[in-house]
C-alpha cells in the first residue's frame, strides 16, 4: 500500500522514491545537498492546477481524479510520439519519452525492488513480532503506581477508554494491562471491531497487555490499582478477581455493584485484605460542587438543589434504559446521592422525609422496549426518565436533587437561603 526506499549506483549516486496509494494526488521531487539540506522541492499538482481539478472532478465527479491530474502530461506524451514522427524521417526519436529499453530497466528494477522490498519488511516485521516485555508503558520510571484498567470498553465510547487515555498520560503511573471481558473474547466477539484491534496494537507497542480476563494475569508482585470499569453486574466478580490476583487497591466505577448487599461484601473482602476501595464519583471533587456546599456552610438553614442533566434524545432511551439496567437513581443520580451522604449526613437512618415532585414535567417513569427483543416474545424496561425529590434530615437540613436524562449537558448546583430566595447557582 506504501514503500520507501534508497538506491545508490556503483558510482555512488542516491536516489530515494517514496509511493503511497493513499496519500492524495500530490507528488512532488525534492532536491538534497551532500549534507541533507532540502534545497527545493517542486511539486505536482501546484495550487493553481488544483484548482482546476477540483473543479473538473467537480464537474465530472465520476472520472477518476488522477485523469484530470495528468492530463496535460498524457497530452504532452502524445505530442511529442507524433510530432516526432509525423514526417516520417529515419531515425527520428521524441525527446523525453521511454523508450522499449528504458521500460526493460524499469521493469527490471521493479522485479529487484519487490524482492528487496519483501525481505526487508519480512525481517522487520519479524523484529517486530519478537516479544516485548509487557511491564507496562513506565515500567522503569521511579515513583510510579503500577494501574490495571478493568473494562475498557470501545474507543471514544466506553468510560473504561476514557479512564485508560488518562492514566496513560500521568507520569506517575505505570499502565501494566487493560482486561476486557467482551471485545477480546472471541466466543463473545468473534470479530474483534477495528478500532479496538488497533487500540490493543498501540498499547502492546508501549508494552501493555491486554487479555480478555483477570485471571490470565500474573500475580501483582508490586503495590497495584485495579481501575475497574466494567458493567455495574459485573463489578462483583471482576473485584474478587483483582483482590486475588493482589490489588492493594481498588478505583471502582459507580455505583460498585447491583445491590447494598453485594458492595458490603466487597467491603468486607477488601477489609480483609487490607485493600484500600474508592468510588469514582467524580462530583465529590467537582469546583461547582465544592463552591455551593462552601456557600451553603456560610449561610444558616440554606438549602442545597443538585440538577443533573444528560443529553439523551427520547429515542436513545430503550438503549440507555438497557445499557444502565441498574436504574436511574443507582447509575446517574447516585452522584448526587452520593454528594449527600458526603456533604450533607444523608442517609437512611438520618431521612425525616423524602418528598417526590410527582409533576409530569420534572418526574417520569417509562417502560420501554428493550431493544434486541421483538415479537413473540418482547422484553420491557422499566425506568425513570426524569426524577425530583427533596430530602429532610432528622437535624432539618433540606436538600434535594433533580435528574433528567434528556435535559442537556449543564449540570448545576443552586443554594437559596431560609426563605427560598436563590443566593447563587
Amino acid at each position: 500500500s506504501r514503500v520507501k526506499f534508497e538506491i545508490t549506483t556503483k558510482n555512488g549516486t542516491k536516489v530515494s522514491v517514496q509511493a503511497n496509494r493513499c496519500g492524495g494526488n500530490v507528488s512532488r521531487a525534492e532536491v538534497r545537498d551532500s549534507e541533507g539540506k532540502e534545497l527545493e522541492q517542486f511539486e505536482f499538482p501546484d495550487a493553481k492546477k488544483m484548482e482546476k481539478v477540483d473543479a473538473m472532478v467537480k464537474a465530472d465527479p465520476e472520472m477518476m481524479p488522477y485523469f484530470f491530474v495528468q492530463s496535460d502530461d498524457y497530452q504532452e506524451l502524445k505530442d511529442r510520439v507524433v510530432g516526432a514522427h509525423v514526417k516520417g524521417l529515419k531515425g527520428a526519436r521524441a525527446e523525453g519519452v521511454a523508450t522499449i529499453n528504458v521500460a526493460i530497466e524499469a521493469l527490471k528494477l521493479a522485479e529487484y525492488g519487490t524482492e528487496k522490498l519483501n525481505t526487508a519488511l519480512e525481517e522487520a516485521a519479524e523484529i517486530e513480532e519478537t516479544p516485548q516485555p509487557m511491564n507496562g508503558n513506565r515500567p522503569d520510571t521511579a515513583d510510579t503506581l503500577d494501574v490495571v484498567l478493568v473494562g475498557c470498553g470501545m474507543p471514544k465510547k466506553g468510560m473504561g477508554w476514557y479512564h485508560l487515555t488518562q492514566l496513560l498520560e500521568m507520569k506517575n503511573v505505570n499502565v501494566r494491562a487493560i482486561v476486557e471481558p467482551f471485545f477480546l473474547n472471541d466466543e463473545l466477539c468473534p470479530a474483534t471491531p477495528p478500532a479496538f484491534a488497533q487500540l490493543v496494537a498501540s498499547l502492546e507497542s508501549k508494552g501493555v497487555m491486554a487479555v480478555s480476563s483477570v485471571d490470565d494475569l500474573e500475580k501483582f508482585e508490586k503495590p497495584t490499582l485495579c481501575l475497574i470499569a466494567g458493567r455495574t453486574p459485573d463489578n462483583p466478580k471482576l473485584f474478587r478477581q483483582c483482590v486475588n490476583k493482589g490489588a492493594s487497591i481498588i478505583f471502582l466505577e459507580k455505583p460498585g455493584a447491583p445491590s447494598v448487599k453485594e458492595l458490603e461484601e466487597m467491603r468486607d473482602l477488601a477489609n480483609e485484605r487490607d485493600v484500600m476501595v474508592y468510588i469514582g464519583y467524580n462530583k465529590n471533587v467537582t469546583p461547582y460542587v465544592q463552591s455551593a456546599v462552601t456557600l451553603s456552610r456560610k449561610t444558616p438553614n440554606s438549602q442545597v438543589s443538585f440538577v443533573h442533566n444528560n443529553s439523551y434524545d427520547t429515542s436513545d432511551l430503550p438503549e440507555c434504559f438497557t445499557r444502565n439496567s441498574e436504574g436511574m437513581l443507582k447509575n446517574m443520580a447516585i452522584h448526587e446521592l452520593a454528594l449527600l451522604v458526603t456533604f450533607f449526613n444523608v442517609t437512611v437512618d438520618t431521612i425525616s422525609d423524602f418528598k417526590v415532585d410527582t409533576s409530569k414535567e420534572v418526574s417520569e417513569k417509562l417502560t420501554i422496549w428493550q431493544p434486541g427483543t421483538s415479537m413473540p416474545d418482547p422484553v420491557y424496561i422499566t425506568d425513570f426518565s426524569r426524577v425530583k425529590f427533596e430530602i429532610t434530615t432528622k437535624n432539618g437540613t433540606k436538600v434535594s436533587v433533580q435528574a433528567n436524562r434528556c435535559g442537556g449537558n449543564v449540570s448545576r448546583a443552586e443554594v437559596r437561603d431560609r426563605e427560598g430566595k436563590e443566593l447563587e447557582q
